[in-house]
């Protein structure tokens, strides 16, 4: 059995998916599969894998579902996996040779692993910048209050995840064409649980693309407001507590999740219950009556825009 699944979702990447696989031949530490669950591809991805399995020495194992988003194809991975740790590499990404080898190594140095979900780690770019936010130590521990709201820990960020974990924190099981579901719903999810810890070793390399899922995400807006309204109905449903760490994202965000239950037709009266802080609710009801006359003036996408400032 192998202690590690390297796990990567992919959509019509047949073209890139070879960064993945040299990088895993070059690892220092070789005891783990690669997972592959293809969300529906149209292209060669399936000859691609048959024609280099045989050149592996490490196992390669190959899944096809219809084309349901990424998110699911994450479930479906988690519950295909055979390691005890999970390392969901997309499909243009690179890594350094010692990748597996320094995730497990950190991990095996915590005293007490039980009250851990994994290791976290940098990511920089193809021109060796470090992207978003350093840790603000070497081997930092964190949960949700202190990566997401006291720290507020911005960009890219990569992991190493115990799958067992992984298991009992999914993804949202919502299938809509396009839709594109952060994983930060899953780590918030996991980190209201469990500490991880964090190193600032960029192990990853972060590569853009023009084909990217948010390039895709932004030019169709029932699918955008979606995404949106995960976001916070998850926020005001399980996350309340921390509204004094960043009361100005809560307030801005309460504004766009009442104008996606707008866009996408769903009960105010419903999304009013699962609010859980009695602050929140009375804001909800007052944004609840401000909602027509910013539509009415077109400010909403103003508000869009400046929420994640």
């Amino acid at each position: 059995m192998p202690l590690v699944t390297v796990f990567t979702p992919t959509y019509n990447r047949a073209y890139c998916l070879h960064r993945v696989l040299e990088s895993l031949k070059s690892q220092t530490f070789q005891n783990f599969e690669w997972l592959i669950i293809d969300d529906g591809s149209t292209d060669n991805t399936k000859s691609w894998v048959e024609q280099n399995r045989s050149n592996c020495e490490f196992s390669i194992r190959y899944f096809y579902q219809e084309n349901k988003g990424k998110h699911i194809a994450i479930n479906k991975g988690v519950k295909e996996a055979k390691g005890e740790f999970i390392i969901i590499a997309d499909s243009d990404d690179t890594f350094k040779p010692e990748t597996i080898e320094v995730f497990l190594e950190t991990f095996h140095k915590i005293p007490d692993k039980e009250k851990y979900a994994g290791i976290w780690c940098l990511v920089d770019d193809e021109s060796g910048n470090i992207v978003g936010d350093r840790f603000p130590e070497n081997e930092w521990d964190c949960g949700v209050a202190e990566f997401y709201f006291k720290e507020r820990i911005q960009g890219e960020k990569w992991q190493m995840i115990k799958t067992k974990v992984m298991k009992n924190h999914p993804m949202p099981n919502i299938i809509i064409k396009g839709l594109y579901v952060g994983e930060s719903i899953m780590w918030m999810s996991i980190a209201n649980s469990y500490l991880f810890r964090c190193i600032n070793t960029p192990l990853r390399t972060y590569h853009s693309s023009s084909d990217g899922i948010m390039q895709k995400v932004a030019k169709v807006e029932i699918v955008k407001w979606y995404s949106y309204y995960l976001q916070f109905h998850f926020l005001y449903k399980d996350y309340t507590e921390y509204f004094k760490y960043h009361p100005k994202y809560y307030i801005k965000g309460m504004f766009l999740y009442q104008f996606s239950i707008y866009k996408l037709k769903k009960s105010f009266f419903h999304e009013f219950i699962i609010v859980k802080s009695y602050f929140l609710k009375f804001l909800y009801f007052i944004v609840f009556f401000t909602i027509p006359f910013l539509i009415l003036y077109k400010q909403i996408p103003q508000i869009a825009r400046r929420s994640q400032e």
